[in-house]
């Protein structure tokens, strides 16, 4: 299993324990995400995952690299799509932005990848 695959299955495994705990705040920011996700119709979902990636680049957010990363390959984003997104959030970020896309971003792609 790759890092990316890890982080991925960790993840899933947070949320599910998390929804038992704390199931109102799981599903308001849940119902969020969905909100502003789908309540437009200006972007495609590949368009939206990539600037979700983009933003877990910039923050940076392994998690939310990984996640973002596998969603957009899942909606059709090629890897020079997914490369130029995370690209564009590397200068805001700095260093620490800039290692993250060397090391989370080039695993997931590399992990989740099919030709």
């Amino acid at each position: 299993m790759t890092k990316a695959q890890e982080i991925l299955k960790e993840f899933q495994e947070g949320l599910g324990k998390a929804q038992n705990e704390m199931p109102k705040t799981i599903q308001a920011y849940l119902d969020l995400e969905k909100y502003a996700c789908a309540n437009y119709n200006t972007f495609d979902a590949k368009t939206k995952e990539l600037f979700m990636l983009a933003q877990g680049v910039r923050t940076p957010c392994k998690y939310c690299i990984v996640i973002h990363t596998y969603n957009a390959i899942k909606e059709g984003a090629t890897k020079e799509e997914i490369y130029e997104a995370a690209s564009t959030a590397i200068p805001f970020g700095g260093a620490k932005t800039f290692a993250y896309a060397c090391t989370y971003l080039t695993d997931a792609v590399d992990s989740f990848w099919v030709d």
